[in-house]
């Protein structure tokens, strides 16, 4: 996988994340790296299950990497 493929995924979970309920595509910060995408952020619980959800259904994404915080006020 090249950075090329990396940055397509990288907009495509975002894009995903921007469209779906229950999560705030700001608050979310995504990374990937060889397919491998990482989450990083503030969340509520309901925002956390749902980010991780939306990115392993991204078609190309290897793997999540889930480095979200859940916080009660998120």
């Amino acid at each position: 996988m090249t950075a090329i493929d990396d940055m397509v995924l990288t907009g495509r979970v975002k894009a995903a994340l921007a469209e779906a309920k229950g999560v705030s595509a700001l608050d979310v910060n995504v990374d990937v790296k060889n397919g491998v995408v990482s989450l990083k952020g503030n969340v509520s619980r309901q925002a956390h299950d749902r980010a991780i959800e939306i990115a392993r259904h991204i078609e190309g994404v290897r793997g999540v990497e889930d480095d979200l915080t859940i916080t009660s006020r998120a």
